[in-house]
């Protein structure tokens, strides 16, 4: 039986038309694609989100907060998932190893190693310091020490990840398994008041990409020596080092600015920094 009931708001009752919206907001290519590296990618975004906070501080209120939390976490994620779909295709180890996970399906779709572990990558979330040390293991085949500063930056991380969850999800409201992971109690309410807390969530963020972006480095480097990928001539081992370097190299971080970002200098940055590990490697290929 139906009711003549009053009405609690005004109804548009029409469709806001969602397939057009669809396409007036995708493209081929992502924004800024001419970035360098993801790391520039991730961090000229961060540099958008922190001038957004200063730019409503006179006008702020908490749900500002939560917008430009939620972006931040997302641009972390976003990065994470960038660089582990990147070092497929610039590492033959870390490609051996994606193989072996659960990519052959989405290889069928994709043709291409990359794009296919990213269709993995898009199943998980990547706001746990457990989800982020599993994958960097799966593809490095290198541990994130516990303790370490990259250990503890995401365990940071994921602390801001949860009050994001809050947040977005449930209004701000704290939950048991949200207050046990922050250390507050349960019941109470995330309120992004004012705007220096959303300047923490960023200066987390940051922190935590340029660790990661760095540990990536490092392991891949340091396995092309203990696996004898490189030989210790420069002219051979370019056409492997060179690409990774500049995948991985910041141009667009302030504390790399110091450096001029012409593609010339890249190439001599590259070698310096292939020039620091050659006796190295020339050792292991004795």
């Amino acid at each position: 039986m139906s009711h003549s009931l009053p009405m609690t708001c005004l109804a548009s009752g029409m469709s806001v038309g969602n397939e057009s919206l669809a396409g007036r907001v995708s493209q081929s290519s992502r924004d800024k694609a001419t970035a360098v590296s993801a790391v520039d990618r991730a961090i000229s975004n961060l540099v958008v989100v922190t001038r957004m906070t200063g730019s409503v501080s006179a006008d702020w209120e908490p749900q500002h907060g939560l917008i430009l939390t939620a972006s931040a976490v997302a641009i972390a994620e976003d990065f994470v998932r960038s660089i582990l779909a990147d070092v497929v295709t610039l590492c033959p180890l870390a490609a051996e190893r994606s193989y072996e996970l659960d990519t052959r399906m989405e290889f069928v779709f994709e043709g291409d190693p990359s794009e296919a572990l990213r269709g993995v990558l898009d199943k998980q979330s990547f706001s746990s310091r457990t989800t982020v040390t599993e994958w960097l293991k799966r593809l490095l085949g290198k541990p994130v020490a516990k303790n370490s500063t990259l250990d503890t930056l995401l365990a940071d991380f994921e602390r801001v990840s949860h009050i994001r969850h809050c947040a977005v999800h449930a209004g701000g409201y704290i939950s048991g398994h949200n207050a046990k992971n922050l250390g507050v109690p349960r019941g109470h309410w995330i309120s992004f008041a004012e705007p220096g807390a959303v300047h923490e969530v960023i200066a987390t963020v940051a922190s935590t990409v340029r660790t990661v972006n760095q540990f990536v480095f490092e392991s891949v480097v340091s396995s092309w020596i203990d696996q004898q990928v490189l030989c210790g001539v420069w002219s051979v081992d370019k056409l492997r080092f060179d690409p990774l370097y500049r995948a991985l190299v910041s141009l667009e971080d302030s504390e790399s600015s110091r450096f001029n970002p012409q593609s010339v200098r890249i190439r001599e940055r590259s070698y310096d920094s292939y020039r620091s590990i050659q006796k190295a490697v020339v050792s292991r290929n004795a």
